[in-house]
């Protein structure tokens, strides 16, 4: 009863037509635009006249007064398809007895006059008009109204809009609407959070919600579900294909991913620790695992019995080339008279080499210890 009277007031109003604009209370900078045929906030223009963002109510239908269908009709505020929380708000060609269509001005709301829904701005008492922005993605970086449930507490500020006479257009165009086409209105079930709070649409990035059944869709690698800071992603259903799942956004901390990063979050932590692990054993490996080398036999120590020098010269003359060669025998050998020459301190760290005794990894030094074995080594010969 209390709408109708409203709109029973509102109807006289109506029986004039004046042109308005109308602006945002959370900004009044900002203005009710029409943009591609979709209801947007937009900086309001200094010159209304053949502006997008003029206004004007016949009967109870809000008609931009300056843009029109693909058919040259007259446009009027609708909610598109079924009607609940979050629905974008677009215009569409007028029609008589279209139930989307009706709406009335009262409680500074422009309220639907079949369902509690009203003009709104996306989230919670809506005012960051740039991080909305940044976040969003919108190509032009405007800022949706939508169908919101009333909300008549603090927290429905940004359901309150202003209107602002607009004097010297000349009276709005005369029109029929056209007779109701469609099917029966159908007012949906708002889209529940675990809380039992309405879900926000408009609250994913702009290219997540441009399916026609108005909700939000992600998942893939390169459009990962996201909301935007200050709510969580809420996962409706998935899509048949399993990699794009239908979501929407709720009031609170994040809690769930979908799609493909529900998988790529425990796979690159497992990566991650398997790293770890293989550096750590890699390292483990390296200083704990030292190679022993084996005790000098008396074999090895009987080439250093030796006290006659040998000819050098004659040598070569007398040993045949192919005999001249280092073996790996050789080498071993004498990593083995090396190593017993330091366990009995016969080589010992100099200036040149301070090495460590114990040490079975470092590099050997030019100058070391066992360059000096090796050339009393060699003059044995």
């Amino acid at each position: 009863m209390k709408l109708l009277a409203w709109f029973c007031l509102s109807f006289l109003e109506f029986a004039v037509a004046q042109d308005f604009a109308i602006r945002s209370s959370v900004d009044t900078t900002k203005c009710l635009t029409l943009r591609s045929l979709y209801v947007e906030l937009e900086e309001c223009d200094e010159d209304f006249f053949a502006s997008n963002q003029v206004w004007y109510w016949n009967k109870t239908w809000l008609v931009n007064r300056y843009v029109k269908s693909s058919t040259g009709e007259p446009v009027c505020v609708a909610i598109p398809g079924d009607a609940y929380h979050s629905v974008p708000l677009v215009a569409e060609s007028c029609e008589e007895g279209r139930p989307h269509m009706d709406w009335v001005w009262a409680d500074d709301r422009v309220r639907n006059l079949h369902v509690d829904l009203c003009f709104d701005l996306p989230g919670k008492n809506f005012s960051n008009f740039a991080a909305y922005a940044s976040f969003a993605h919108h190509p032009e970086g405007n800022t949706p109204v939508q169908a919101g449930a009333i909300d008549f507490s603090s927290a429905g500020s940004d359901q309150i809009f202003l209107k602002y006479p607009l004097s010297g257009l000349g009276t709005p165009e005369a029109f029929s609407p056209r007779a109701f086409r469609g099917e029966d209105v159908r007012f949906a079930v708002p889209t529940r959070c675990p809380d039992g709070t309405l879900g926000e649409r408009h609250l994913c990035p702009y290219d997540h919600r441009l399916k026609p059944d108005l909700q939000c869709y992600g998942g893939r690698m390169v459009d990962r579900c996201v909301c935007t800071p200050g709510y969580f992603i809420h996962i409706l259903k998935p899509q048949g294909d399993k990699a794009m799942w239908e979501y929407t956004c709720c009031w609170g901390e994040p809690t769930e991913e979908c799609g493909d990063w529900q998988y790529m979050g425990p796979v690159a932590l497992g990566i991650m620790l398997l790293g770890i692990l293989g550096f750590l054993i890699g390292t483990l490996l390296i200083h704990c695992n030292t190679q022993k080398i084996p005790v000098a036999t008396k074999e090895d120590l009987h080439l250093l019995d030796f006290t006659t020098v040998l000819d050098g010269a004659q040598l070569c003359r007398a040993v045949e080339q192919k005999n001249w060669c280092v073996t790996l025998q050789d080498l071993q050998q004498f990593k083995r008279l090396v190593r017993d020459a330091v366990t009995k301190g016969q080589i010992q760290p100099t200036r040149l080499d301070p090495f460590e005794a114990s040490d079975r990894i470092g590099p050997e030094h030019p100058y070391g210890g066992s360059a000096v074995h090796q050339t009393r080594h060699e003059s044995c010969w």
